[in-house]
């Protein structure tokens, strides 16, 4: 009968019947959950933050994009803020070149952005335009 003999480099790499999850779909899940945590924070608050779809979907022939480059995850809108963006990263995720052109943009425009990794990030960004500090500069 043959043997099959596997280097160990490849042992080494293989995990029992289960490939490993690309980093970029880990930071998609956290994001996702932090992301969540923050809309229902804002809604206990009585504060509409809202997600912003962005994207692009193919139907028949052609692709419909939606957003713009950029686009920030939550839009936020309340007396407080007027209207703010928070863009929700995963701890050590970074920003596109297009989402730092819109925060850039916001940040000369006096428009409150902010760059969340957790959902403390977002309730002390907002605890601090309620009590009437802007600090529109967090990210």
């Amino acid at each position: 009968m043959p043997v099959l003999v596997i280097p160990r480099s490849w042992q080494s790499s293989r995990r029992s019947n289960s490939r490993p999850v690309p980093v970029r779909r880990q930071n998609r899940k956290i994001e996702a959950a932090t992301q969540k945590a923050i809309q229902e924070w804002f809604a206990i608050q009585k504060v509409r933050c809202e997600r912003l779809n962005s994207g692009a979907l193919k139907t028949d022939e052609r692709f419909v994009r939606f957003g713009f480059p950029g686009c920030p995850d939550l839009i936020v809108l309340h007396r407080a803020v007027g209207v703010g963006f928070i863009e929700v990263k995963a701890p050590g995720g970074r920003l596109s070149r297009e989402q730092k052109e819109f925060q850039t943009f916001c940040r000369g425009q006096g428009i409150p952005h902010l760059v969340a990794r957790s959902l403390e990030d977002a309730i002390e960004w907002w605890r601090n335009h309620d009590h009437g500090t802007s600090r529109s500069s967090l990210g």
